[in-house]
């Protein structure tokens, strides 16, 4: 962390938990920006920043994250801006991806790679390799390029502490089941969004998903799909009314 102070780093560390173990990017938010006027020096304020980028991107409110990146002043060589760099790629990674401008998020991913191989040297950079792994599968994912990414995130999801990562990490495999044609485990990974992914973006997104693959309700048999779902209403409607004239 790049605070100096161990009040200042344990202040932090119970903001980040408003969206590591909430999944709340708009109080995350909320809660940084206050803090946006209090760094006293360039390092501090492209933290903030970055931060804040990553609570609005979070949030689906990609321009807003867009903005943030943009407002980054020029790195220095000391370690705290070699995390900031790192993460500032890794976040523009993330917002060009959502855009599906795959050109842009490859270009960004191997800035973050050479950004990791040139970092401070004291830096642990395995954490950022796998974090940069993640982010090489989830582009492939995009290019409809699947090979090794169910194991990937299986494994990462397993390993992962924080609930917003087990979250993001069930949304990209709730897409690598659907590709695969694996219903319930689609199904029972996006509705593990659904219920654990409080206000992030990918909550609305995963149940668009549901509905629009028809995997909203799942019979003894397997999948209920829309048209027998509707069948099914029509019928009990119809029932109903006879009932009801009878």
């Amino acid at each position: 962390m790049i605070f100096f102070t161990r009040l200042a780093i344990n202040k932090n560390n119970k903001i980040l938990k408003i969206l590591t173990e909430e999944c709340n990017p708009q109080k995350f938010i909320d809660t940084y920006s206050k803090t946006a006027s209090k760094g006293s020096n360039v390092e501090i304020q492209n933290f903030i920043k970055i931060q804040l980028s990553t609570g609005y991107i979070a949030s689906g409110e990609l321009d807003k994250g867009k903005e943030k990146l943009d407002s980054v002043k020029e790195f220095s060589e000391k370690i705290t801006d070699s995390q900031n760099k790192i993460m500032y790629y890794n976040n523009l990674f993330s917002y060009f991806l959502q855009k599906k401008d795959i050109d842009n998020a490859e270009m960004n991913l191997a800035k973050m790679l050479e950004s990791i191989q040139n970092s401070h040297k004291k830096l642990n950079r395995n954490t950022y390799m796998n974090l940069y792994n993640g982010k090489s599968y989830r582009l492939n994912i995009e290019k409809n390029i699947f090979d090794g990414a169910d194991n990937f995130f299986e494994n990462t999801f397993k390993m992962d502490n924080d609930e917003y990562g087990r979250v993001s990490y069930k949304f990209i495999l709730g897409k690598i089941y659907l590709h695969y044609n694996k219903l319930p485990e689609a199904k029972e990974a996006f509705e593990y969004v659904i219920k654990n992914g409080n206000s992030l973006y990918i909550v609305t997104e995963a149940k668009e998903i549901l509905t629009d693959n028809n995997l909203y309700t799942m019979g003894d048999k397997g999948l209920i799909n829309k048209e027998e779902k509707t069948s099914a209403d029509e019928t009990k409607t119809k029932n109903k009314s006879h009932i009801r004239n009878e």
